[in-house]
């Protein structure tokens, strides 16, 4: 029943197979007779109800499973090892093995006197043959069907033939699981515990980690176990007329052997079982996972619900149920948040199932039964690959976050890494016709030296030694730059007409909240009562809220800043008239030049004049976009337009607020941009918002 192999063209584990169920004999061990591991027949295709399809392998025969291993010695990888526990955001390794082999057991356990999330946060990581990205990376939770929130404090065990678990309740919370589903590799492996970002901290005076871990060393095998897995850090929200896809794995041949999900009821959706209505479905070789007018998908290898699959504790009246049925489910459940946690084991039931190109499976809904709320999922599903059979991988998956004449691309690994292990990334953008190279491996990569206001698209393939990937495609946003941090002054309201959103082109903007700051403050008060306008292409292509003279005025003079001098105010700004002394902010400059009580500070306004009596030196504006910088300071004020500083008199003596004057007149221009901060700010942090404010909106700045 043996069976070697020279090459890793040639699988040589000798894994269970599964005959025609028309036959009335069964199949040798080993690699004999006409059996496929994993290949049902026959029947299948008219199986509608996954419990049919698996009860339809009674013909099985002899199954034979692992010919070549009964004949090799296993080594202990250092029987049973304590490790030092992860910090959040670092792994441990637990084993490294050279050469070819077979890892055919992981076992994992933790004891502590503390809350145990480490056994479900963890993140198993199985690297093999060299490779940059992992062929197995799962949460413990979800693999092991261990605690998660929901199921601490009570003693269980449970296994499959494949997958194992145990907890231990009381004062303390000891947890364990067990991964018996064998592991080829032809040219190393390393197994580590990753402690991801985001999880609870996992220090040693806590914690006990220990395992013990069984390697055939010497024996060659073309089949590779990979995983396709969400952990429930950083689990999904579905709604109840979602139907999920949990992945669409395509350029691979192999078996599906194991699945494992956890479930939890929402309770903003009144914390129900009614998840387990849907039905299971798992697409094979592009089979079509298209949904009727009832949203429900029937594929060959289908179940007509959660329960009839899994069977969860759901008919079980226990406030929390362990259910297990042997070699082939394990199940829990607690009442008291609709949790559930349940695995299934393919292998065990009926020898994996196989695909030969693409596997897709999902959740559907159902139309006798009526599905009412939402649910939280993670899951792991484990498969192997046969790597004799040729396939480049999938395409990788990007996303753009764009910067100051940057954008950061995050890298998703693609889903399927094909028959062999992701050698190399190579990535293009355009317009520029530039090029990146992550490293396979990386999450992110920064692509600088960009063009401010160009949308750039990026595309990344992935290469392993059977070809090249088709390319994962993203079309970045306009590249922004980013708003300079300043050392000096604090930041009250920065508002850009950019942000505003949920208002068509040229209807009013009663309320305009800050982007950024402290400031709850909303511009928009009118005359009219109807708010100034929203124009977004007013400044050289960049939105402005338009403000008339005899319309519209500033702020509300009872809601206020209340802020003392110092205080200094930026605009972004074009005037719709220039006075005749270079006022460039209100239409009436006479009398106590716009300043009138119920400002800032209760005690004045400011008016911002450019030249004439209150300029040292004369800054004549222009009906023009403009940077315009005001201090009012005391007797030490200045103006700033578009970089060119005068200091000011007849300042007064109150603080800043939208410039109008007296009570019927107010500004007239059009406002891309609104800063006020608190105290002077430095000439340097000054010039350096000039120039943020001269690159966005294309106004040139000495």
């Amino acid at each position: 029943m043996s069976q070697t192999s020279s090459s890793n063209d040639t699988p040589a584990i000798s894994l269970r197979k599964i005959v025609d169920n028309t036959s009335t004999g069964g199949g040798g061990g080993g690699g004999g007779g006409n059996g496929v591991w994993g290949q049902i027949t026959g029947t299948l295709a008219n199986q509608t109800d996954l419990q049919n399809a698996l009860n339809a392998k009674a013909n099985v025969g002899s199954l034979g499973m692992f010919g070549t291993l009964s004949t090799v010695n296993s080594e202990m990888a250092t029987p049973f090892v304590q490790h030092p526990c992860p910090a959040v955001g670092t792994s441990v390794t637990l084993a490294t093995f050279t050469g070819a082999g077979i890892v055919d057991m992981i076992w994992i356990t933790l004891g502590t006197n503390s809350d145990g999330t480490l056994m479900w946060d963890g993140r198993l990581q199985v690297f093999t043959d060299g490779a940059a990205l992992p062929d197995i990376d799962t949460d413990l939770g979800t693999l092991f069907l261990t605690a998660l929130d929901g199921h601490l404090g009570s003693a269980r065990c449970a296994a499959t033939q494949h997958i194992s678990y145990g907890t231990m309740g009381g004062s303390g919370t000891g947890m364990s699981g067990g991964l018996k589903f064998p592991i080829p590799y032809s040219n190393g492996i390393v197994i580590k515990l990753l402690a991801p970002t985001g999880s609870t901290s996992h220090p040693d005076s806590d914690y006990t980690l220990f395992t013990q871990i069984s390697n055939k060393p010497g024996v060659v095998s073309g089949y590779r176990l990979r995983s396709n897995a969400v952990s429930w850090i950083n689990r999904k929200t579905y709604t109840k007329d979602d139907i999920i896809t949990f992945f669409n794995l395509t350029n691979a041949a192999g078996w599906l052997v194991w699945q494992s999900v956890a479930v939890l009821g929402l309770a903003s959706s009144g914390n129900t079982y009614d998840y387990l209505e849907r039905i299971w479905f798992w697409g094979i070789d592009g089979e079509s996972t298209n949904p009727d007018g009832n949203g429900v998908v029937t594929t060959k290898f289908s179940s007509s619900g959660g329960e009839d699959l899994f069977l969860y504790g759901w008919y079980f009246a226990n406030a929390q149920g362990v259910y297990g049925t042997p070699w082939t489910l394990c199940t829990a459940t607690n009442n008291a948040n609709k949790t559930t946690v349940a695995g299934f084991d393919f292998w065990a039931s009926c020898g994996g199932l196989k695909f030969s190109s693409a596997l897709k499976p999902g959740w559907s809904l159902k139309p006798s039964a009526v599905i009412n709320n939402g649910h939280e999922m993670s899951w792991c599903f484990l498969y192997y690959i046969d790597t004799s059979v040729p396939f480049a991988p999938s395409a990788p998956a990007l996303s753009a976050t764009p910067g100051n004449g940057q954008v950061t691309l995050l890298i998703t690994p693609p889903v399927s890494y094909g028959s062999q292990k992701i050698t190399s990334y190579s990535g293009t953008y355009s317009p520029g016709g530039g090029t990146f190279t992550p490293s396979v491996g990386d999450t992110s990569i920064l692509i600088s030296g960009l063009t401010n206001g160009v949308a750039y698209t990026f595309s990344l393939t992935a290469t392993n030694a059977i070809g090249t990937s088709s390319p994962g495609t993203v079309v970045s946003t306009p590249v922004t730059i980013a708003f300079p941090t300043i050392t000096t002054g604090t930041l009250i309201a920065r508002y850009v007409a950019n942000d505003i959103t949920g208002i068509a082109e040229g209807d009013p903007v009663p309320l305009w909240s800050p982007s950024a700051g402290t400031s709850a403050i909303t511009l928009g008060e009118t005359f009219s009562g109807s708010g100034p306008n929203f124009i977004s292409n007013g400044i050289n292509g960049q939105a402005i809220v338009r403000f008339n003279s005899s319309t519209f005025r500033r702020l509300a003079a009872s809601a206020s800043f209340n802020l003392a001098a110092p205080v200094v105010e930026i605009f972004v700004f074009k005037p719709s008239q220039v006075s005749s002394s270079n006022q460039i902010f209100d239409t009436n400059p006479g009398g106590a030049h716009g300043r009138s009580a119920g400002g800032i500070n209760g005690s004045g306004q400011w008016n911002t004049y450019a030249g004439g009596a209150d300029a040292v030196s004369a800054v004549t504006p222009t009906i023009a976009p403009h940077v315009v910088v005001m201090c009012q300071n005391g007797a030490n004020c200045y103006l700033s337009i578009d970089g060119v500083k005068s200091s000011l008199q007849n300042s007064g003596s109150g603080g800043f607020d939208l410039p109008q004057v007296g009570s019927t007149a107010a500004l007239d221009g059009d406002i891309a941009e609104f800063i006020v901060i608190s105290g002077n700010i430095s000439d340097s942090d000054r010039r350096l918002i000039e120039a943020y404010e001269s690159t966005v909106y294309n106004i040139p700045v000495t």
